[in-house]
Parts: structure tokens; C-alpha cells; sequence
């Protein structure tokens, strides 16, 4: 058996597809955007930007995998507090 071919069986044969609720559409992205502030180009501060995007990506990375592993989400900590 070549290395690395389990895991290639297992992804093939569960289904695994993204729950709508943590998918990015337009809408989204500029109400996040909304939450930050601009100099005055209405350019943003990257460090900012990268926060903003690093924490929307725990928030529905943790929403999968509540979803998939049938834990609420309540259990997952904050590694920002």
C-alpha cells in the first residue's frame, strides 16, 4: 500500500461538504469591513485586517467543527481571553 493512500480513502469516502453557514459571500465580507477603521484614503491598517480575518476564520472553523464533531460550540475557548 503506497503512504499517504488511508487518508486518501477516507477523504474520498466521507462526505464531507461545507456548511453554507460559514461560506463567504459579498454581504459578509463588506460588513466585516464595515467594523474597521481607514486612514484618510480609506486605505485599512494590515495589522487590522489580519486580525479581523484571523478571528472571522477561527469563528467558522470552529462552527464546522462543532458541527462535525456534535460538541456546542460553547465549548470551544477563546484563545483571545
Amino acid at each position: 500500500m503506497e503512504k499517504g493512500s488511508i487518508a486518501k480513502i477516507m477523504i474520498e469516502s466521507i462526505p464531507m461538504v461545507a456548511p453554507q453557514e460559514i461560506m463567504y459571500n459579498s454581504d459578509h465580507v463588506v460588513e466585516l469591513l464595515k467594523t474597521l477603521e481607514t486612514d484618510y484614503y480609506e486605505r485599512y491598517e494590515f495589522n487590522d485586517l489580519s486580525k479581523m480575518i484571523l478571528e472571522d476564520r477561527r469563528l467558522r472553523n470552529n462552527f464546522w467543527i462543532s458541527k462535525i464533531t456534535k460538541k456546542p460550540i460553547e465549548k470551544f475557548n477563546n484563545p483571545n481571553f
